[in-house]
C-alpha cells in the first residue's frame, strides 16, 4: 500500500512538471516526453524479453545455512564470523556475532597490506584472499575474534566466486593448507566451515603492546555488552600496568570512563 501511494503521488508530479514545461516552451516538453519514454522503454524491458519472470522465482532458505545459522545461536558466546570471500545472504550476524568478509578486510585494513612483509601472492592471482597467507594471518584471525571461517555454498542466485575471480576450490585450497585452521564440516558441494580454536575474545589483557608478528600471552576479563556501543569492563586486582586491549577498529569518539569503586 505505502509503495502504490508513493507511485501515484510520484506519477502525479511528473504530470504537473510536464503540464507547466508544456505550457511554456513546447520543443522543452518534447525532450521531456523522449527521456521519460526512453525510462519507460528501459524498465520495461525485462517485460519484453520474458526475463521479468525471475524476478518473481520464489527463494528457499538452503537448509545448510539454516544447520550453520543454529550452531552459530546455539553456543551463545562472542565471537566473530569470517565469511570468504564474501558474505551470504543467507548467512547470520548479531551484535554478540559479528561477520566479517575476506573482501572487507583489504578495505578495513589497509595499513597491514602496506607492510614490507606483506607477501602478495600472484598464483592464484586474488588479492582478497592474501590476508590469510601470510606467516602472521593466524594472529590477525586471533585478534580480530574470528572463531570461524566459512566459503559459501555455489548456488545459481548467488554466484560471487565469479564476481571475486576464482573458482570456489581456490579458496578451499588456501583455507585447509591453514596449519592454524581445523575444518570441521566440509563435504563436496556443502557449506565449508573451518574453525580457529585460538580466537581471543573481544576485549582482554596483554602486559605490553602487540604486534602482529608475535602471539603475546593474554589474560581474560570480565564485560558485559550493554549494547553496540557500550561495554562495562571489570578488572580485578591489578598489581601492574597492563594493556586493555579492543578488538574494534579505532574511533576518536570513544570514551573511557573508569570507576575505582
Amino acid at each position: 500500500p505505502v509503495t502504490i501511494r508513493r507511485a501515484i503521488g510520484t506519477s502525479a508530479l511528473i504530470g504537473y512538471f510536464i503540464d507547466e514545461f508544456k505550457t511554456k516552451n513546447k520543443y522543452t516538453s518534447y525532450v521531456i516526453y523522449a527521456l521519460i519514454s526512453i525510462l519507460f522503454i528501459s524498465n520495461a524491458r525485462n517485460l519484453i524479453t520474458g526475463k521479468i519472470d525471475t524476478l518473481f522465482i520464489p527463494r528457499s532458505y538452503p537448509q545448510k545455512y539454516r544447520e550453520f545459522n543454529n550452531f552459530i545461536i546455539e553456543q551463545n558466546k562472542e565471537f566473530r564470523v569470517l565469511w570468504v570471500p564474501a558474505n551470504s545472504k543467507w548467512g547470520f550476524y548479531s551484535n554478540q556475532n559479528p561477520i566479517l568478509s575476506n573482501a572487507e578486510l583489504d578495505r578495513k585494513y589497509p595499513e597491514i597490506k602496506n607492510l614490507p612483509e606483506f607477501n602478495e601472492y600472484t598464483k592464484p592471482k586474488n588479492s582478497n584472499i592474501n590476508f590469510l597467507r601470510q606467516s602472521f594471518s593466524n594472529n590477525i584471525i586471533d585478534r580480530l575474534s574470528i572463531k570461524y571461517l566459512v566459503v559459501p555454498i555455489s548456488v545459481a542466485d548467488e554466484d560471487m566466486f565469479v564476481d571475486y575471480g576464482k573458482n570456489r576450490e581456490n579458496y578451499l585450497d588456501i583455507l585447509k593448507n591453514s596449519s592454524f585452521l581445523k575444518t570441521i564440516k566440509l563435504n563436496d558441494g556443502d557449506l565449508a566451515v573451518f574453525e580457529n580454536s585460538e580466537y581471543r575474545p573481544r576485549i582482554y589483557l596483554t602486559a605490553e603492546k602487540q604486534t602482529i608478528y608475535k602471539d603475546y600471552p593474554y589474560e581474560k576479563v570480565e564485560y558485559i555488552q550493554i549494547n553496540p556501543t557500550t561495554y562495562q569492563v571489570e578488572i580485578k586486582n591489578l598489581s601492574k600496568p597492563v594493556i586493555l586491549n579492543f578488538s574494534e577498529n579505532f574511533s576518536p569518539d570513544w570514551n573511557f570512563y573508569r570507576d575505582w569503586e
